[in-house]
């Protein structure tokens, strides 16, 4: 659960007991987030109102603190670094979890907290159903269902399930006869969910992240007005390289499309698109936008389309 505190706003006190009840009818569940409370637990240098509620909330509640000391706001020139962020979990959950705040901002001037809890990472298993032809494969397979098509049944309406059924089977027997090598047969694979980089990203953005880090990196070493200008700056100049290399890089792959393009390579690239931090939203607008341009680049005389056939898709028949 994610939780923001305004700075200038004090928080009943029954505000609080039921955001700690309600977490408590889960057996297992973390709460962090922006609380700006200050309290020597979490190594403050001083105590607040809000900062006393929230530790007689701990012990009211039995919730434990993750924390592991370290300031999780950049200060400006001249202020010191400070805890603001908390991390507080269940005791089933806090015996086997642990925080870390990390030492890159990424631009923001709060620092993430990383929260790993006791557990290995859960395999994903994945159907393939797709069956792999060659060209060769693709031209006997064409074939075998031209000879096979006066064995099919007639179309009737009181027996059309039947009828398709016949149909699909049909399909995927002469399909499973031309694919050569177990490789190219439907098979479960097991594999680990993984985060995929952004499409856009080249070595310009990782050179600008860098600089960033270095110049937060001097300020934190040498807290003064003149070193906290400068990352303010390069911070902007990263913010400002990033946005760039993002709208060329999304323009860049998507002019490479057109009416000519395997369906294959365009799910491939939405695919790219649909990371953790991207919403369903974004990602149907982007397929919108992407459709509309091979729509747009579609030639208009019917004799110039082309169709391409690679592979049979079981889970479409």
């Amino acid at each position: 659960m994610n939780v923001y505190r305004h700075p200038n706003t004090e928080t009943p006190s029954n505000i609080l007991a039921r955001l700690f009840d309600y977490s408590r009818s889960f057996k297992f569940f973390v709460i962090l987030g922006d609380f700006n409370v200050h309290h020597p637990l979490w190594f403050s240098g001083r105590s607040d109102f809000m900062g006393d509620r929230i530790v007689q909330a701990l012990d009211s509640f039995d919730l434990c603190l993750l924390n592991d000391g370290v300031p999780t706001r950049l200060g400006y020139a001249h202020e010191s670094s400070s805890v603001l962020d908390l991390t507080m979990a269940s005791t089933s959950v806090a015996a086997c979890s642990h925080a870390t705040t990390l030492s890159d901002n990424m631009g923001s001037d709060h620092f993430p907290i990383e929260v790993e809890i006791g557990c290995n990472a859960i395999p994903i298993n994945r159907f393939a159903h797709k069956i792999h032809l060659s060209k060769q494969e693709t031209r006997i397979f064409a074939r075998k269902l031209e000879r096979q098509r006066d064995m099919l049944p007639l179309e009737s309406a009181d027996d059309a399930l039947s009828s398709y059924e016949v149909l699909v089977s049909l399909i995927r027997g002469e399909a499973m006869e031309c694919a050569s090598g177990e490789s190219s047969h439907p098979k479960t694979r097991t594999v680990l969910p993984r985060r995929r980089p952004a499409p856009w990203w080249n070595d310009i953005c990782s050179r600008a992240v860098q600089q960033r880090k270095q110049a937060m990196e001097a300020y934190k070493h040498r807290p003064t007005a003149e070193n906290y200008s400068v990352y303010r700056k390069v911070r902007a100049s990263c913010r400002k390289t990033l946005f760039k290399q993002k709208s060329r890089g999304w323009k860049e792959l998507c002019s490479q499309f057109n009416s000519f393009t395997p369906s294959a390579a365009v799910w491939k690239l939405i695919r790219s698109f649909q990371r953790a931090d991207t919403s369903n939203s974004n990602v149907s607008l982007f397929q919108e936008i992407l459709f509309t341009r091979i729509r747009s680049n579609q030639p208009r005389h019917p004799d110039c389309l082309t169709f391409r056939v690679s592979r049979l898709s079981i889970g479409s028949l």
